[in-house]
């Protein structure tokens, strides 16, 4: 499917948190080629072949304690063009309601966001200035959920040294990546189980290196579904704010036939799927 280009509006895991390499082209060795294309088909194993809906809890907390307890689906898609799109759609609290976000790649440029807020009755599309900003009052922002769902690529991605979390070996990709032509983070560094292919950490650092982020996967949460393994309890850390939001996967279905126009933006007032 081949999406057109959008109207200039105002403008999470796959499933749901794994990154997305385009086809990266590197002027390293071609030790550090192989390495880079061994990473690249594991983060594919990664993803559903076709599409997902998974039904998560997010909760997020400060420092006091929690503030917001919701419940979301997600919806996730990769075409016959291997383009990705994802739409999450609230159930609760009673005041987010119906509220729909839908992120989608695109054949040329940064990806594109757009919210529909029922209370406004308008879909709009998220601006490269709001990118940064809070996604629903949690710890993520857009940018955090279009690099965590795959849908942000980085073409020079690299692979760093590899290591070991929770006594899982891990590869190790370094990567720029945003919604904007100045993105916020200077350089995201993301952890893959090496046998069983999925995410277990995601640091994200500011300009200057100063780590900002810090997504976890508890990794005893882990479980086979069909042929694949999924992460069903994490969390995004706000290292500067004190705050973190915890993300639990109640269900999960893979490869269930959901409709192009989901994933269509005049489609959110409607909740199509």
């Amino acid at each position: 499917m081949r999406f057109p280009t959008p109207m200039r509006w105002f403008s999470w895991p796959a499933p749901a948190f794994a990154v997305l390499l385009a086809c990266a082209t590197s002027t390293a060795g071609a030790d550090d080629a192989a390495k880079l294309d061994e990473v690249k088909a594991c983060l594919e194993r990664s993803f559903p072949s076709r599409t997902s809906v998974q039904t998560v809890e997010l909760e997020t907390h400060d420092a006091s304690g929690p503030i917001e307890r919701s419940r979301a689906k997600i919806f996730w898609r990769r075409f016959d063009d291997d383009l990705i799109a994802v739409k999450l759609e609230f159930a609760e609290p009673p005041r987010r309601y119906g509220t729909r976000m839908l992120a989608r790649q695109k054949l040329e440029g940064t990806p594109e966001v757009y919210l529909y807020l029922p209370e406004l009755q308008v879909v709009r599309r998220v601006s490269a200035s709001n990118a940064a900003g809070s996604m629903f009052s949690t710890d993520f922002s857009y940018e955090d959920f279009a690099f965590l769902q795959g849908i942000a690529r980085d073409e020079n991605a690299q692979t760093r040294e590899d290591v070991e979390i929770g006594g899982r070996a891990a590869y190790v990709l370094e990567s720029q990546v945003g919604l904007a032509d100045e993105p916020a983070y200077e350089r995201i560094l993301y952890y893959i189980e090496r046998e069983r292919c999925v995410p277990l950490r995601a640091e994200f650092y500011e300009p200057g290196g100063t780590l900002r982020k810090r997504f976890e996967v508890a990794v005893d949460s882990v479980a086979q579904h069909g042929d694949r393994y999924l992460p069903m309890a994490m969390t995004m850390r706000d290292l500067a704010n004190q705050s973190h939001t915890t993300v639990t996967v109640i269900d999960v279905e893979l490869d269930r036939e959901l409709r192009d126009r989901v994933f269509e933006p005049g489609e959110l007032e409607r909740g199509a799927r």
